[in-house]
């Protein structure tokens, strides 16, 4: 080395150590046909000869170290220029990075899993005793002696509408798979649990919309004396069903707006709602049904009904008027039924209010259970759409029936939705259990 480098090394500031040391490290850079950013300290060792102390060109570690380094030197003076070593090594350095936060995780992992079950070995260990089985016997008497009572809800079935397919794009639905529908229902009601049979009563709350009406347009449809004539056929054959099936059997009616006499109310009845042809229907039904002795009718006057079941109360209504979930179709607002529910308990005794309400005329199947404790049950349609439900933009509808069990204490309790699909109007099995109409 010159005696120059020598002293400049040896006397210098700080600053021009660190430029002497720069202008090595770029020298070597060159000799080795590389980057300065690229060069490391063992290509700068080699290319000064250095060996743990002096080189022939006298920069000693030492010195290199007091300056801050060999790496932090050559990346003040050159910096990183984006090749693919640089590139290569990032991804090295980046991925041995992971590899260690893994390895921790896991490690740190293991530990938890190991003192967690060191803890539950040492404390929970034998705390459960073997349980002696009971025979399957005993305990089915037990639950048998439960009483229950079957609640089935049935609405908005607009029998008669007699669509057609290439009309309303949906399906052709008529006098045969009403016939099929009905019968499903009665295939499903008369088979829930038949093992608490013995035990259970049957509710059977009608909503309204029993025929297709003439609401929308005077010539849509069977006639009017037909549609009721239909209505009266399937109702009085699912009743009958039902008698057979059921020890008790309670009828709770109400109408709709489908069915009502539009010479008195060309609008939503106001008043006198029950002066319908539905409150005719029902009213035949009824009288048809008269030798079954187990079958009691209710057919209140006013637009809503109460009943109790094991001390809890219930309110129906078709939910056009009285209570509303909202229009055929449309979105149901939980808001909106928890305040008309507030409003209704208000007007009673804390003793008296309703633990369920009960309706259809949305033709959207919803259960829904409010804040304020009030179990809330929207009927689905018995019919698919309609040459009106298309006119508006309802183009599909998830046509089922809703049935459930009340039991002490569970005002609704185990529920069933009695889906009615395509898969029901083409079953034959079915025409063995309702009589499909065949005209007057």
């Amino acid at each position: 080395m010159r005696e120059f480098d020598r002293r400049l090394l040896k006397n210098s500031k700080s600053e021009q150590r660190v430029a002497y040391i720069a202008e090595q490290i770029a020298k070597c850079a060159e000799y080795l046909s590389k980057d300065p950013c690229d060069v490391g300290w063992w290509d700068f060792r080699a290319y000064g000869k250095i060996a743990w102390g002096k080189s022939r060109i006298e920069i000693a570690h030492r010195v290199i170290s007091n300056v801050g380094g060999f790496q932090v030197i050559r990346d003040a003076y050159f910096s990183r220029k984006a090749t693919d070593l640089a590139v290569v090594r990032q991804r090295v350095r980046e991925h041995a990075n992971l590899n260690r936060r893994l390895g921790h995780a896991a490690t740190d992992e293991e530990f938890q899993y190991r003192q967690i079950e060191a803890f539950a070995s040492r404390v929970f260990r034998g705390r459960v005793k073997s349980l002696v089985w009971e025979p399957r016997k005993k305990k089915a008497a037990a639950r048998k002696s439960i009483a229950r009572e079957l609640v089935v809800c049935l609405g908005d079935w607009h029998i008669g509408p007699d669509l057609l397919a290439e009309e309303t794009g949906a399906v052709n639905f008529g006098t045969k798979e009403e016939a099929r529908r009905a019968a499903k229902i009665v295939q499903q009601v008369c088979t829930y649990k038949p093992e608490y049979r013995n035990n259970t009563s049957l509710r059977v709350v009608l909503l309204g919309d029993f025929i297709h009406g003439c609401l929308h347009d005077l010539r849509d449809g069977a006639v009017m004396s037909e549609q009721k004539s239909r209505a009266i056929h399937l109702l009085i054959q699912v009743i009958a069903h039902f008698s057979r099936a059921f020890k008790k059997v309670t009828i709770e009616a109400i109408t709709g707006n489908h069915g009502r006499d539009k010479q008195r109310h060309a609008k939503p009845a106001t008043s006198g709602k029950w002066d319908s042809h539905e409150m005719t229907i029902y009213s035949a039904v009824k009288a048809a049904c008269f030798a079954l002795r187990n079958v009691e009718w209710h057919l209140p006057k006013s637009a809503f009904g109460v009943f109790s079941i094991f001390g809890k109360r219930y309110f129906y209504t078709h939910g056009n008027d009285v209570f509303r979930a909202g229009n055929p179709g449309q979105s149901i607002n939980v808001a909106a039924l928890e305040s008309q529910a507030n409003r209704l308990n208000a007007t009673l005794r804390d003793r008296d209010e309703y633990a369920v309400v009960i309706i259809g005329h949305a033709h959207q199947a919803v259960q829904v259970l409010l804040n304020n404790g009030v179990a809330v049950i929207v009927n689905g349609p018995f019919t698919p759409v309609d040459s009106y439900a298309v006119s508006i933009g309802l183009f599909e509808s998830v046509c089922s029936q809703q049935i459930f069990e009340a039991v002490p204490g569970h005002p609704v309790g185990d529920s069933r939705r009695i889906t009615l699909d395509k898969s029901v109007d083409e079953d034959a099995s079915l025409d063995g259990i309702i009589k499909e109409w065949s005209g007057f």
